[in-house]
Parts: structure tokens; sequence; C-alpha cells
């Protein structure tokens, strides 16, 4: 793409779109593909499904690292693993609220 963003990717294009800031009630906030307008009742509800499986994930995986009978039997690679996991899935829930709260400003 040419013009005021210069030349640019596409993917870029969105990104910065996406980071602008550039919010109105109702109406187009983010790029999806170039063509397709996501309005910002659908980005919210989006999140909120999103959140809602990441809270699962993140309780899901928080009740197995509880578990003594988990720790005791599984192998350490196993636990390693599920710790890992428990921090991606909440290093993502906290993504998904940042992006919910600076929608709902």
């Amino acid at each position: 793409f040419k013009g005021a963003f210069g030349s640019i990717e596409a993917s870029k294009l969105i990104k910065e779109i996406s980071n602008s800031g550039f919010f109105e009630a109702g109406h187009a906030i983010k790029l999806n593909g170039v063509e397709n307008l996501i309005t910002t009742t659908e980005e919210l509800s989006r999140l909120e499904t999103q959140e809602k499986k990441l809270v699962a994930e993140v309780e899901r995986s928080t009740k197995m690292l509880s578990n003594p009978n988990f720790i005791a039997k599984a192998p350490e690679a196993k636990v390693k693993e599920e710790q890992a996991k428990l921090q991606k899935y909440q290093d993502q829930l906290a993504e998904v609220r940042k992006q919910k709260e600076h929608l709902l400003k």
C-alpha cells in the first residue's frame, strides 16, 4: 500500500491501524484482511469469548498443578510443560483484558 502510511505491507498497515487508538463506537476499529471491517461490538464479543476460554484454561491448569498426586506422579517434563502452559494462558488473558479495557474507554 502507498499513501499516508508510505509504502507498507498489509499486515503492518493493519497493525498500525489497530494500535492507532482510532475508535468510534459501533464503527470500524480494526481492519481484518484489508477489506473486512470489524465493529467495536463484534470485537468486544470476540474478546469476551476468548477471555472465557482462557479463564477456563487457567483454572484447569491451576487445578492440575495444585494436585499433589499430579506433581508426585507426573514426569518432571510434563509438570514443566503444564507450568509453561499456565504462564502462556495467564499472559494471553492479561492481553485480552487489556484489549477489552482499551475498547471500553
